[in-house]
């Protein structure tokens, strides 16, 4: 099993990762890397808040209604709900009190990872 706490990750009381880096997690029938995420701030509330570990995978799955974090080309981080994905671009309503819809181009973007867990 793998937690978070503390700015670490671990397996069985092992840990394996600090915040920010890239672990390799083993699912039945699947091989891929996490990313960890520290929530700093309150500009993700209501969804995440301040000191929340969320662990990323741009490799999982994504449809409508998942919790994803877009980088852009310049490593600023969006957080949000998905709202809508296709080869050209995608909508991420942000969680905050504004509750705003952002459209970000594909190609804008150095990735789009889904949120596997977070430590709330």
């Amino acid at each position: 099993m793998v937690t978070a706490g503390q700015g670490l990750i671990q397996d069985d009381m092992n840990a394996i990762a600090e915040a920010g880096q890239t672990i390799s997690f083993t699912a039945p029938g699947a091989h891929e890397a996490l990313e960890t995420l520290v929530v700093m701030g309150n500009s993700m509330l209501p969804l995440y808040r301040h000191g929340d570990t969320l662990l990323i995978s741009a490799s999982a799955p994504m449809k409508v209604g998942d919790r994803v974090i877009a980088r852009d080309r310049d490593q600023r981080i969006l957080g949000g709900t998905l709202f809508h994905l296709d080869q050209s671009h995608a909508v991420i309503c942000q969680g905050g009190m504004s509750r705003k819809e952002v459209r970000l181009a594909i190609g804008d973007m150095s990735s789009l990872a889904r949120v596997i867990w977070a430590s709330q």
